[in-house]
């Protein structure tokens, strides 16, 4: 099981469909997905749970379709700081070793988006392996940073799709960092 953070709103969320997502992908009942949607409106950050990672990044993605900012939740099961230390071994060889020591500093005082985000603009235009990209764009998504629109949403929900039945990689970290640049 992964929990899923909620961590904010932007103004004129969808409400409904928030709880409705909530109920879906959690198999909540109405009361209890209400009671999160609530409760993120409250500024609380409330979690909830789902079947597995696939489903949780699923999740975060709908939900930012729907002006909700979601995040894989810090827990026994999850660690932002090793995930990062992971993406920051496979990029090390990539980036200038100065953009690798700001990274790690910001790890350490734990501003994981920042540092993921300092490692992509240190990576410029180009494209990192293939295996790379595929973590870079699972992590964008577990850290709440993949923030896409209504079209690239679909994209992704088809690539995590694929991906789950084992026909097709995750969308690529180049794709995302491309399509949120041009906006």
């Amino acid at each position: 099981m992964q929990k899923v953070e909620l961590v904010s709103m932007k103004s004129g969320v969808q409400k409904v469909g928030c709880t409705r997502a909530l109920q879906a992908s959690c198999q909540l009942g109405l009361a209890a997905a209400q009671a999160r949607t609530d409760a993120l409106l409250e500024r609380k950050h409330p979690t909830v749970g789902v079947t597995s990672a696939p489903a949780a990044r699923r999740l975060i993605l709908q939900l930012a379709a729907l002006g909700v900012v979601a995040r894989f939740a810090e827990d026994a099961n999850y660690s932002p700081q090793a995930r990062l230390d992971e993406v920051l071994a496979q990029l090390a060889p990539l980036l200038p070793p100065s953009t690798v020591a700001t990274a790690r500093s910001l790890s350490g005082h734990g501003e994981w988006e920042l540092a993921l985000s300092h490692c992509m603009a240190g990576l410029g235009t180009e494209a990192p392996p293939a295996e790379t990209e595929r973590l870079l764009s699972d992590v964008l998504v577990e850290f709440g940073l993949a923030l896409p629109d209504d079209a690239w949403a679909a994209e992704i929900e088809r690539h995590l799709a694929a991906a789950d039945r084992g026909e097709a990689p995750a969308p690529a970290a180049g794709d995302v960092f491309g399509r949120r640049a041009a906006r």
